[in-house]
């Protein structure tokens, strides 16, 4: 069960698109630098709750000077096992994108919908079939 968590982290992450809701609305950094918690991703109407560890919760860190961090518990022992990856984040507006190069280059770039103290909701395009046409899919987390 937890690789497919992870599997759908990086799926999520590995998503490069493009959004047409491009608007002038500005993005509060004090809100946006922080721990973000997976919650959930939609797609199709339908809503993908994430599966957490019991002993830790998944999260994306986004800091300062453009530096993001995605961090995955990785084993539930004794200490808690983390897999960490370091990378960069750009906004212009609302548009927002992560960009992680370790190992392996993923991207995730969307249009940030909802931003408050406790929840940040990204819209993202993906062809996720192949079929020419790019699908609509949301990624929500939140802040403690």
């Amino acid at each position: 069960m937890k690789k497919l968590g992870i599997l759908c982290c990086l799926l999520t992450l590995s998503f490069s698109s493009c959004s047409d809701d491009d608007n002038n609305n500005n993005i509060s950094l004090d809100l946006l630098l922080k721990k973000w918690y997976y919650v959930s991703y939609e797609f199709e109407g339908d809503t993908f709750p994430y599966e957490h560890e019991l002993c830790a919760r998944d999260y994306i860190e986004i800091q300062s000077g453009g530096v993001a961090k995605d961090v995955l518990v990785a084993f539930c022992g004794d200490p808690i096992t983390y897999d960490i990856a370091t990378g960069t984040w750009t906004l212009n507006g609302t548009n927002f994108t992560v960009t992680f190069n370790e190992l392996e280059l993923y991207v995730i770039t969307g249009t940030i919908t909802n931003l408050t103290t406790t929840t940040l909701r990204i819209k993202a395009q993906e062809d996720f079939d192949d079929d020419g046409t790019m699908e609509t899919y949301y990624v929500n987390f939140t802040s403690i």
